[in-house]
């Protein structure tokens, strides 16, 4: 994130919540993201900074998925995004997930392998 200049984002909550906060703006430092850590664990969240340059969506499933420009994606994936496509893969069609899970999973695999 601070690779594009970027000093603070807004963390969206898309789980339907009963009540709390929809919404929570934490800065781009390492107190930061534990702090949204903390307050987000196990939701479902979506971070954008102000400008909307980028997504990354947080899944309480455990994994997430990153768009925006190909320099930032790459980063944020550690550096191969066909390696962290692999994984994803991997993790989707791990017969451990119930058959729904699994395909709800690998449908979300191949609808971003093109990209």
């Amino acid at each position: 994130m601070s690779s594009l200049g970027v000093t603070e984002f807004l963390s969206i909550i898309t789980d339907e919540i009963s009540q709390g906060h929809l919404t929570y703006r934490f800065p781009v430092t390492e107190d930061g993201l534990l702090s949204f850590s903390k307050e987000c664990l196990g939701l479902n969240v979506l971070l954008v900074p102000d400008d909307e340059s980028f997504a990354i969506l947080c899944t309480a499933d455990d994994y997430y998925v990153v768009a925006g420009p190909y320099s930032f994606v790459s980063s944020a994936v550690g550096g191969d995004i066909a390696a962290a496509r692999e994984a994803f893969f991997f993790f989707a069609s791990d017969a451990v997930w119930p058959d729904d899970v699994r395909s709800f999973l690998m449908n979300i695999a191949l609808t971003y392998s093109s990209f």
